[in-house]
């Protein structure tokens, strides 16, 4: 439903806003999306980020909404590029 602005002249009608100002919109996340935060900040794409780190992240919870969304829907490939990662001892 659109917002009615009166000014001292006239009344303009706006439409709504779909989030907030101090909100930025939703920024799509996929393989080619540059890491956000961590150790991998602005230095890898999601795809070259080590499978180990982004199952690391999943197991403590990761707290950035767009990086856990990309994790669950590409878990099963990213624990299947972990299991062929050799364990250090």
């Amino acid at each position: 439903m659109p917002e009615t602005v009166t000014n001292s002249k006239k009344s303009v009608q706006t439409q709504p806003r779909l989030f907030n100002v101090d909100q930025r919109p939703p920024v799509e996340i996929n393989d080619n999306t540059i890491m956000p935060f961590g150790r991998y900040k602005n230095k890898k794409r999601l795809h070259q980020v080590p499978a180990t780190y982004l199952l690391w992240l999943y197991n403590r919870g990761c707290w950035h909404e767009g990086i856990r969304k990309y994790i669950i829907a590409n878990l099963a490939a990213i624990q299947q590029a972990a299991a062929k990662i050799p364990v250090r001892r």
